[in-house]
């Protein structure tokens, strides 16, 4: 088993990918591992490891996370995994929160909020987690993610006006 990885690094799970929990995998000894897109994953993970210890704590599970590379016939790009072992409560509960917390970002991500005012602070099942969009390669496509508050609008605004007009 591998131990972790560290933080994504840069411009790494920022195509435009569906995020998602990719695969679910039951282990020998009753465990799972779950393959999660990187940015999700970040979500999950938190601010250097804060929401998923959070997690650990609120199910007594342990989990141990590390990014993949692309595996044929597995999926086609970096992955975060999570191996997440306990009893089978404890197992079922953090995997329960995980699949969650992937589908609260993908809904803040996707555009699904976009125009409405999203909380820094997300809780999932007593969890916090803390979202930030995700990066992007260009300025246009920062218009589909949840906006934080008026005045990131009004910075990515201002930084898009001076990219298009230093473009043309």
């Amino acid at each position: 088993m591998r131990g972790p990885s560290g933080p994504r690094l840069a411009g790494q799970g920022v195509e435009e990918e569906k995020q998602q929990v990719a695969s679910i995998e039951i282990m020998p000894n009753g465990g799972l591992r779950l393959r999660v897109t990187l940015l999700a994953a970040g979500f999950v993970i938190g601010a250097s490891g804060a929401s998923i210890r959070e997690i650990m704590r609120h199910t007594g599970s342990t989990i141990q996370s590390w990014t993949q590379q692309p595996e044929e016939g597995v999926y086609h790009r970096p992955c975060r995994v999570f191996c997440i072992q306990g009893n089978p409560e404890s197992v079922l509960a953090a995997s329960n929160i995980i699949h969650e917390a992937v589908e609260r970002y993908k809904e803040l991500c996707e555009g699904k909020r976009r125009g409405e005012f999203v909380q820094r602070l997300q809780y999932i099942h007593g969890v916090e987690f803390s979202y930030q969009p995700p990066p992007k390669l260009d300025f246009k496509s920062i218009h589909f993610c949840a906006a934080m508050d008026a005045s990131l609008k009004l910075s990515i605004a201002f930084r898009e006006d001076a990219y298009l007009n230093h473009a043309s």
